[in-house]
Protein backbone atom coordinates (compact mmCIF):
# COMPACT_ATOMS: atom_id res chain seq x y z
CA UNK A 1 0.00 0.00 0.00
CA UNK A 2 0.90 3.88 -0.17
CA UNK A 3 0.14 5.12 2.89
CA UNK A 4 1.83 8.70 3.47
CA UNK A 5 0.83 8.45 7.42
CA UNK A 6 1.07 5.57 10.06
CA UNK A 7 -2.35 5.35 10.60
CA UNK A 8 -3.92 4.68 14.26
CA UNK A 9 -7.39 3.44 15.31
CA UNK A 10 -8.91 4.95 18.26
CA UNK A 11 -9.77 1.76 20.21
CA UNK A 12 -8.31 -2.30 19.93
CA UNK A 13 -11.59 -3.64 18.26
CA UNK A 14 -11.41 -1.32 15.58
CA UNK A 15 -7.60 -1.60 15.46
CA UNK A 16 -8.42 -5.64 15.09
CA UNK A 17 -11.66 -5.06 12.30
CA UNK A 18 -8.83 -2.96 10.23
CA UNK A 19 -6.45 -5.66 10.46
CA UNK A 20 -8.25 -8.35 9.85
CA UNK A 21 -8.84 -7.34 6.27
CA UNK A 22 -5.22 -8.26 5.35
CA UNK A 23 -4.77 -11.10 7.26
CA UNK A 24 -6.48 -13.59 9.88
CA UNK A 25 -4.05 -12.75 13.10
CA UNK A 26 -3.48 -9.39 13.70
CA UNK A 27 -1.25 -7.92 16.31
CA UNK A 28 -2.20 -4.99 18.43
CA UNK A 29 0.48 -2.42 19.20
CA UNK A 30 -0.08 0.37 21.26
CA UNK A 31 0.88 3.79 20.63
CA UNK A 32 1.57 5.76 23.92
CA UNK A 33 0.31 8.44 22.45
CA UNK A 34 0.40 11.23 25.27
CA UNK A 35 3.96 10.60 25.55
CA UNK A 36 4.88 10.18 21.90
CA UNK A 37 3.50 13.89 21.15
CA UNK A 38 4.92 15.50 24.76
CA UNK A 39 8.33 14.62 23.36
CA UNK A 40 7.33 16.64 19.94
CA UNK A 41 6.18 14.19 17.94
CA UNK A 42 2.80 15.56 15.36
CA UNK A 43 -0.46 13.94 15.44
CA UNK A 44 -3.33 14.48 13.03
CA UNK A 45 -6.96 13.60 13.10
CA UNK A 46 -8.29 11.60 10.30
CA UNK A 47 -12.09 11.56 11.43
CA UNK A 48 -13.27 10.36 14.69
CA UNK A 49 -12.02 6.96 14.59
CA UNK A 50 -8.34 7.36 13.39
CA UNK A 51 -5.77 9.67 14.13
CA UNK A 52 -2.18 9.68 11.69
CA UNK A 53 1.10 10.47 12.58
CA UNK A 54 4.39 10.80 9.87
CA UNK A 55 5.86 8.16 12.06
CA UNK A 56 5.83 6.46 15.63
CA UNK A 57 9.26 5.86 16.95
CA UNK A 58 9.61 2.34 18.37
CA UNK A 59 10.32 3.66 22.09
CA UNK A 60 6.23 4.37 22.65
CA UNK A 61 4.89 1.37 20.83
CA UNK A 62 3.55 -1.13 22.94
CA UNK A 63 2.68 -5.10 21.72
CA UNK A 64 -0.86 -5.85 23.97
Amino acid sequence: MSRQFVHMSVDAPGALEVGRRKGGAPVLLVIRAREAYDAGHAFYEGNEFVWLADFVPAEFIDRS
